[in-house]
């Protein structure tokens, strides 16, 4: 032992009391034991003085005792760790198991079209790990649907928006030109095959241009729905209507059978669009006329039967309105004839061919003339003259009609500073104003150019106006013609009684006299309704201190019917025809009348 004496009997006894020998080199420690032989004991290799060798022993039993318990402790603990590994070996697979089923279901509805579809797991493992990530990219997924879903219906919005623009009509909601063409188009070819009749019914509404002139767009576009709404109600269910623009429908009466049941249907719309349309406590008379083309007897394809429809329409108008025409071939004459008027039109104004005529007013209590009144007149070109009541619809349809007045306007003031050069007596001009050019925003610009350029007096230049003009928007009617009355120009209505204007509204304007319509005149002597009215008129007027002249006065006995009751002036046959400018003025140089 280290610090102690290690002569050889000391340190003999010593290590024999804890069961250890010295041995010497080369002798048998014996059976049973197990020899520990060390060449180095922390510095001491050997015992000096004896040359041995020193030796630790221990008994095998010592030895492997504490080994075989140390065995079993480790086999136990080897087979407790197995069997906690088989254990959470299963509980670890049932959980990922059970999470798979659960991510197999998320996922499979996820499939299905679910995409609120999550899992919810309160653990923090692996497969909590999982799921969290399969939530997230469900979210991610939920988004890139939505996404395309909006992205998908939005598309689909601008599509059908397209397809709304590209085949119905914005305003009413019905086909437009293009799919109505398209289902005739099916229905002829259905029916070369099937032998089925079908009609197409062309309809014009009468009247509208001057109500949207006088009233605005925005009651124009009111009634043009309106009429639609009308007409839905009307037609079967598997006819089609549609709106070909402006005031213009069509119908496509498709199996009808008979024409006999196309007549029952036309004359019920006909009808029903007689029934005054009311907005706001204004009432709108607007009927419409109806041109029916057959098929196949007025053509195979469509486009033929739309333009032969299209012909009896105009003939329906031209007969009186409000009423319907089957197409004849006859007609198509008469097409081409008014082709060739609106023609006729547009190069009498690029070659300065209109003329204008005048036919003189009177004053009633001299018999005097006090003025004339401008009227357009057109050539032939076999030198007869063609009718106002042929040329000017159509102007006013075409919108010719402002040029033309223009002319008109531009002409009779240039000629009245003429005859006044010529030794005539000053009189009043008298010029008609259309709707079209009323509303015209330049229309106080133009008048006063042209009083510039020819240097005629505004007193005594009287603009006529129809009840139509003041049947629009009143307050901005009053502004426009008060800017012409204070330029010192007359205001005349003209045709009063005709229209459907108010006193309300007469009183309110800046106006010095009313024109009765000739239609009162004609039977004056012989209908009493028409003479009721022509008295009630010259009253009214003369209640608001305004003038009357009465036109189309052809008889010695109109004249004096008028004269008793007072009427102001008078304009006719019976003192003068319309004549040529230097024609007129050979009678306005008399001085006074002639009567008869």
């Amino acid at each position: 032992r280290l610090g102690e004496d290690l002569s050889g009997t000391a340190l003999f006894k010593s290590i024999k009391g804890d069961s250890g020998y010295f041995v010497a080199p080369g002798d048998d420690p014996g059976e049973g034991r197990k020899l520990f032989a060390y060449s180095r004991l922390r510095g001491h290799n050997r015992l000096s003085g004896f040359g041995w060798t020193l030796l630790v022993e221990y008994p095998l039993e010592r030895i492997h005792s504490p080994a075989a318990g140390l065995k079993k402790i480790l086999l136990w603990v080897l087979t407790a760790v197995t069997l906690a590994a088989v254990l959470a070996s299963y509980l670890i697979s049932k959980s990922i198991s059970k999470g798979i089923e659960v991510l197999g279901e998320a996922a499979k509805s996820i499939g299905e079209g679910d995409y609120d579809a999550r899992i919810s797991m309160a653990s923090k493992d692996e497969v909590a790990g999982l799921a969290r990530t399969f939530n997230a990219m469900a979210e991610r997924l939920k988004e890139a649907v939505e996404s395309r879903d909006l992205e998908i219906a939005e598309r689909k919005r601008g599509e059908e928006k397209i397809l709304q623009m590209a085949y119905y009509d914005t305003l009413t909601g019905l086909p437009n030109r293009t799919l109505f063409f398209d289902r005739l188009n099916q229905v002829t070819a259905w029916g070369k095959r099937h032998t089925r009749l079908a009609a197409v019914v062309f309809l014009d509404l009468d009247s509208f241009k001057t109500i949207n002139d006088s009233f605005g767009h925005d009651v124009g576009d009111w009634i043009l729905t309106e009429v639609a709404g009308r007409l839905k109600k009307t037609h079967r269910e598997y006819d089609t209507v549609a709106r070909f623009g402006g005031d213009e429908f069509m119908l496509l009466l498709n199996g009808i059978g008979h024409r006999e049941n196309a007549v029952n249907i036309i004359k019920n719309i006909l009808s029903v669009m007689k029934e005054p349309f009311n907005r706001d406590g204004q009432e709108f008379f607007v009927t419409c006329s109806a041109g029916i083309s057959m098929f196949p007897d007025d053509g195979l394809d469509a486009v033929t039967l739309v333009k032969n429809a299209d012909t009896a329409m105009y003939r329906a108008k031209d007969d009186g309105k409000s009423g319907y025409r089957f197409f004849a071939p006859e007609m198509n004459a008469a097409a081409v004839e008014r082709i060739m008027l609106e023609n006729r039109l547009h190069r009498a104004l690029e070659y300065g061919e209109f003329e204008v005529w005048y036919q003189p007013q009177v004053d009633a209590s001299t018999l005097e003339f006090v003025g004339v009144e401008a009227l357009v007149r057109l050539k032939d070109g076999e030198g007869g003259l063609i009718s106002p009541s042929e040329f000017i619809p159509l102007a006013e349809q075409t919108g010719l009609i402002v040029p033309i007045g223009e002319l008109v306007l531009r002409t009779a003031c240039a000629q009245a500073v003429q005859w006044e050069k010529r030794g005539c007596k000053p009189v009043r001009v008298a010029v008609n104003l259309s709707v079209r050019q009323f509303k015209d925003r330049d229309l106080v610009k133009t008048v006063t150019g042209i009083l510039k350029e020819t240097g005629h007096d505004p007193n005594r230049l009287d603009l006529e106006v129809t009840e139509s003009v003041i049947m629009g928007d009143l307050e901005e009617t009053i502004r426009a013609l008060t800017r012409l009355r204070n330029m010192g120009i007359g205001l005349v209505i003209d045709d009063f009684g005709t229209g459907y204007s108010s006193l309300e509204h007469l009183k309110r304007l800046p106006i010095y006299m009313l024109k009765v319509a000739q239609s009162f005149v004609r039977d004056i002597i012989s209908d009493p309704d028409d003479a009721a009215i022509a008295i009630a008129i010259i009253r009214v007027a003369h209640s608001l201190k305004l003038d009357v002249i009465a036109e189309g006065v052809e008889t010695k006995e109109q004249y004096e019917y008028l004269d008793r009751l007072q009427c102001d002036r008078f304009q006719g046959y019976y003192f003068s025809k319309p004549l040529a400018s230097d024609e007129v003025f050979k009678v306005l140089i008399k001085g006074r009348a002639s009567a008869g």
